[in-house]
């Protein structure tokens, strides 16, 4: 019996696992600086910022309506409620309005927290110290007693229209026979003439400032 020969195999390497490739991070676009445009709408808008306030009462309304437009205006600037409290601070510095705003600061100041509070109670508190006790009742007297004078027929409407509206007068007819009062009695007796004499107030804006533009005209030609 024969034995064949033992045959004696080769081992198999051992199986290498697969290499990876390192994970490139993800690339990044380049960062464009920002358009011209882009610069303009992040700039503050420096349009009709409100006066200095000394702590007049008959400047108070116009002052703290200058300074809310300009923030509305410019409301990336100005994001916070402490912001908008500084800012309007800034311009109360004569009289009354800075004795006011040293001792608004003495409070923030002695707070721990040195928290100026919220935008909307700082305009309570300012409005409840500068605006007049009565200011609709104010607002009716200087109505009465507003008289058109030397100036243009559309300055006297101006100023009446501002007037009325802290009047809180809806009604045209209280509001025609406070205008009445102030006009030209030349204008008034045009007004009178006509066949249909108007009946809102907007109407008798406009055919007054119509007859004084007239008059300026023919003013300027006679000269």
């Amino acid at each position: 019996m024969s034995t064949e020969p033992r045959r004696v195999g080769r081992s198999k390497p051992p199986v290498q696992p697969p290499v990876e490739s390192p994970v490139q991070p993800p690339v990044q676009p380049p960062v464009k600086p920002p358009t011209q445009e882009e610069a303009m709408s992040e700039k503050e808008l420096r349009i009709n910022p409100p006066k200095v306030f000394d702590g007049n009462r008959d400047n108070f309304i116009p002052f703290i309506q200058d300074a809310q437009v300009y923030l509305s205006l410019n409301d990336k600037s100005y994001n916070t409620d402490q912001k908008k409290i500084i800012y309007v601070l800034s311009f109360m510095n004569e009289g009354t309005a800075k004795t006011w705003k040293e001792a608004f600061l003495d409070g923030v100041f002695n707070n721990i927290n040195q928290d100026y509070g919220k935008f909307n109670d700082f305009l309570l508190n300012i409005k409840g110290a500068f605006s007049t006790a009565d200011s609709e009742g104010e607002a009716r007297s200087q109505l009465r007693q507003l008289k058109q004078g030397k100036g243009t027929a559309d300055e006297y409407i101006s100023q009446f229209r501002i007037l009325a509206g802290r009047s809180k007068i809806s009604d045209d007819k209280a509001l025609i026979e406070y205008f009445m009062e102030g006009i030209h009695t030349s204008i008034l007796s045009k007004i009178f003439a006509l066949d249909k004499i108007p009946t809102t107030i907007r109407e008798w804006y406009d055919k007054t400032s119509q007859f004084d533009a007239q008059y300026q005209r023919f003013q300027e030609i006679s000269s």
